[in-house]
């Protein structure tokens, strides 16, 4: 992801496998940072990005002023980049 973000002119800063709330860091001028949660596989969305995770990554961008982001990438498919003001609410929401 770091890669396709970097083409369209971002810089980028991973953090990926620290267990934190962010796996990449993406900057630009004259766009929000974003805070991005990389997830890979099939199926739901939401799937391994549980409602603690998400309320945490909406913490850490709320307080940088950064766009929260989740990237689903499954094999052969396109990545899918959703919003922080699109996720589910709470975990009644979320298939498992």
């Amino acid at each position: 992801m770091a890669e396709l973000l970097e083409r369209e002119g971002w810089v980028v800063f991973r953090s990926a496998g620290s267990r934190g709330p962010i796996d990449l860091l993406a900057l630009r001028a004259g766009d929000l940072p974003l805070a991005i949660q990389v997830k890979y596989g099939t199926g739901n969305l939401y799937r391994g990005f549980p409602p603690h995770e998400r309320s945490a990554l909406l913490a850490l961008a709320a307080k940088a002023g950064a766009m929260p982001m989740l990237c689903r990438v499954s094999p052969r498919k396109r990545p899918v980049w959703v919003p922080g003001d699109e996720w589910p609410e709470n975990a009644r929401e979320v298939a498992r």
